[in-house]
């Protein structure tokens, strides 16, 4: 883990000044999870933990980018693995010359103290920041969108068909907002939750890659029972048109497709339903709709893992935590839990057990929505 003046010091000490230096933060999605690839809603918000970059032109005729974290340099000679941070790289690189025919050779160094794996969106925030980073060295003029639908892709080149919420999170990221996100029309509006309000983070410790897991395969089954509901019907663009009253009529109760089409038009009413909780302040039914979101991920759209399961299964016992659920693309990484005061009681309790049960102590914080991209200086 790397602070910003840890990686500042690092930089100028090997390069001299950096000429940029940007910070992008990583993701928290309350509610509304596997909805956004169906142009869907979901409830994120840009959390205070971040990949930090400085970068300058190079002098040199190949690019030299620094990973702190993996302590590792970009090789532009060797094709990047699957599951490697350079597989990112790559892609933008390629990219800046094919797009804007610029052979790019800046000298970028980044680390950070976002969590590798653990569902916070660490591959969203080194795209998103790389991208910051070469808009500004390159004069790129890129707009908030823009830059999301370029990590989006750089993204799908590694063999991931997420949606775009991560990264709209993150280059549209305010401090104190969340934000309702029409995965649609990518528009939000900006959700004010009640100061009280906390989350927490629970990590697995379950180091996941999500192109070597079923992600890919839920979408396209998902894809499949929209394909089948319209043999039947009208209109039906993606499974954010469906209704519960279409999935049950047309396809087979506790079939794989009525499974996986259920889980995504309820969990869209519960991102729905979240947010008049949070207008109202009202914890208790916001966090049983946290509970709702964690089931249907675990049995309808089966994405969830043991070690998830059993993280949120114990959240549920403790008074403090109001509602609890595996948070992001899944098979691993972090439970999020809704709280307004941390009680180091109730998660030394879950800590152990974990431990106990899989021999690993969990790590947690808390997370606050933050900015999405700084500048620095």
């Amino acid at each position: 883990m790397h602070k910003f003046d840890t990686v500042y010091q690092l930089f100028e000490a090997s390069y001299g000044k950096p000429a940029i230096s940007v910070a992008a933060a990583g993701r928290a999605n309350i509610i509304g999870e596997h909805t956004d690839y169906h142009e869907g809603f979901v409830l994120p918000f840009a959390i205070d933990a971040a990949i930090y970059f400085c970068a300058k032109q190079g002098n040199s005729n190949a690019a030299e980018i620094i990973s702190l974290d993996f302590d590792e340099k970009y090789d532009a000679n060797v094709v990047p693995i699957k599951g490697s941070w350079q597989l990112y790289v790559h892609g933008l690189l390629s990219d800046l010359k094919t797009r804007f025919q610029i052979i790019a050779t800046p000298v970028i160094l980044f680390g950070g103290n976002l969590p590798m794996g653990a569902g916070v969106s660490s591959s969203s925030a080194l795209c998103c920041g790389l991208i910051e980073v070469v808009n500004i060295l390159y004069d790129l003029g890129l707009t908030a969108i823009e830059k999301v639908k370029w990590a989006s892709e750089i993204e799908h080149g590694t063999g991931v068909r997420g949606g775009k919420m991560d990264q709209y999170a993150i280059c549209h990221g305010q401090a104190g907002k969340a934000m309702l996100l029409d995965c649609r029309s990518l528009s939000h509006k900006d959700i004010s939750l009640p100061e009280t309000w906390q989350f927490l983070l629970l990590n697995t410790g379950v180091k996941h890659n999500l192109a070597f897991t079923a992600y890919n395969q839920r979408r396209q089954e998902a894809e499949d029972a929209l394909a089948e509901l319209n043999k039947h019907e009208t209109g039906l663009v993606t499974l954010r048109d469906a209704t519960v009253d279409q999935v049950n009529h047309w396809l087979e109760k506790g079939s794989l497709y009525h499974r996986r089409a259920l889980h995504v038009v309820t969990e869209n009413k519960r991102v729905a339903a979240f947010e008049l909780c949070a207008q109202m302040g009202d914890i208790r039914n916001a966090g049983r709709l946290m509970n709702q979101s964690h089931e249907s991920l675990q049995n309808q759209y089966e994405v969830s893992c043991e070690e998830l399961d059993f993280l949120q299964q114990q959240a549920a016992k403790c008074n403090s935590i109001y509602g609890s659920r595996m948070m992001g693309g899944g098979f691993g990484g972090c439970t999020i839990s809704l709280i307004q005061e941390v009680d180091e009681r109730d998660i030394s309790i879950i800590r152990q057990a974990y431990l106990k049960k899989f021999g690993l102590l969990p790590d947690y914080f808390t997370v606050h929505p933050a900015p999405g991209l700084v500048h620095y200086g």
